[in-house]
């Protein structure tokens, strides 16, 4: 069977597999009562993520790297500004150290995606 165009392999399926036990190891034991609709939410994630990262790849083979870099940046940012200012959560007095940990965090998810694809 062909995923766009990826073949699904037992490393394939042992991938799904892993990320699947890792959202059971998140949503175990919590100190308060589990929503289903949390629940739902979390596998959804996780089942975007995937078909992300699988068209992730086979777009890349036609457009360069770092351009796409660049749009899932842009798209990130107004993906997060739409919904905090829809919903009157934007904050933008930042501390120093909230400022580094963004910066830190842009950087790292930068190198990870680098590394990954």
């Amino acid at each position: 069977m062909l995923l766009f165009y990826m073949k699904l392999t037992k490393k394939v399926i042992g991938a799904i597999l892993v990320s699947f036990i890792g959202l059971i190891f998140v949503l175990g034991k919590t100190s308060g009562d589990i929503v289903p609709i949390g629940i739902l939410l979390a596998f959804g994630a996780a089942l975007s993520y995937s078909i992300y990262t699988l068209f992730g790849d086979h777009i890349l083979k036609d457009i360069p790297l770092l351009i796409t870099i660049a749009m899932v940046c842009l798209f990130a940012v107004l993906s997060f500004l739409t919904v905090g200012l829809v919903s009157n959560n934007v904050q933008f007095n930042f501390t120093l150290n909230s400022l580094l940990s963004v910066i830190g965090i842009a950087v790292v998810s930068m190198l990870g995606f680098l590394a990954f694809f």
